[in-house]
C-alpha cells in the first residue's frame, strides 16, 4: 500500500490556512463574545506611511478612540485595520469591546474594524486550493488522490461532479460569491453615510438650538 504523498501534502496546506485565518479572527471575535462593552469617542487618527492604492488619496488611517472602563481607567487606543476612508470621523461616538485583565486589547465594534479582508484572502485562497485539488482528482480519474481522510471524493460523489459539470458550478458560486460581496459593500457604504448624515443633522441641529438660545438671551 503506497502513502498518499500528494493527499497529505495538500491537507496540510489546507489545515494551514484555515489555522491563519482563525489566527486572524480569534482575538477579535473573543472580544465580540466576551469582552466588557464601553461607549468611547474618536480623538483623532493613527496614519501609517503605506499609501492607499486609489490615485490621489492620502496614508491609511485608523481611529483612535479613548474610553473608560468599569474602574474608572481612562484608555486610549487604535482601530485594527487601517484605511484610506476609516469607519469613524474624530468627534463621534463608537462601543468598544475590552478586556478587564488587559483594556488596552479593544476591539471596535464597527464591520469595518474587523479584519475581515484578510481572513477573507486567506479562505478564499483556501477555497481555490480545494477547487483545484477537486480538478485535479475529476482529471485523473482517481479518488485514491484526495484527502486521506476521504472528504473530497465524498463530495464529488454527492454531488455528481465531473469534468464538464465541475467547471459551471465554479463559475456560478464565483458569481454568486460576487455579487454578494458587492451588495455587502454597497450596504456597509449606505449605512456608514447614513450614520454619519444623520450625526451630522444632530450636531448642525444643537448647534442652531445654542444659537436660538444665546440670542433669546440676548
Amino acid at each position: 500500500m503506497t502513502t498518499n504523498w500528494v493527499g497529505w501534502m495538500m491537507s496540510a496546506i489546507v489545515f494551514l490556512l484555515l489555522f491563519v485565518a482563525g489566527l486572524i479572527l480569534k482575538n477579535p471575535i473573543r472580544l465580540l463574545i466576551t469582552g466588557k462593552r464601553a461607549e468611547g469617542v474618536v480623538v483623532g487618527m493613527d496614519t501609517t506611511s503605506r499609501f492607499s492604492n486609489s490615485p490621489g488619496a492620502g496614508p491609511l488611517q485608523s481611529p483612535m478612540v479613548e474610553f473608560i472602563t468599569s474602574t474608572g481607567k481612562r484608555v486610549r487606543v487604535s482601530g485594527r485595520t487601517y484605511t484610506a476612508l476609516p469607519s469613524t470621523r474624530v468627534g463621534e461616538t463608537v462601543t468598544i469591546a475590552y478586556s478587564q485583565s488587559n483594556p488596552r486589547d479593544a476591539q471596535i465594534l464597527s464591520w469595518k474594524e474587523f479584519p475581515f479582508r484578510p481572513a477573507g484572502f486567506v479562505l478564499g485562497f483556501t477555497a481555490f486550493v480545494l477547487l483545484v485539488w477537486i480538478s485535479y482528482i475529476l482529471l485523473s480519474k482517481n479518488p485514491a488522490n484526495g484527502d486521506p481522510f476521504h472528504l473530497l471524493p465524498a463530495v464529488i460523489a454527492r454531488f455528481r461532479l465531473n469534468p464538464f459539470r465541475f467547471p459551471v458550478l465554479f463559475l456560478l458560486s464565483a458569481a454568486s460569491s460576487l455579487f454578494g460581496i458587492n451588495g455587502a459593500r454597497v450596504y456597509l457604504a449606505v449605512s456608514s453615510r447614513a450614520e454619519r448624515n444623520h450625526s451630522a443633522l444632530r450636531s448642525g441641529s444643537g448647534v442652531f438650538q445654542l444659537f436660538l438660545s444665546e440670542k433669546s438671551n440676548n
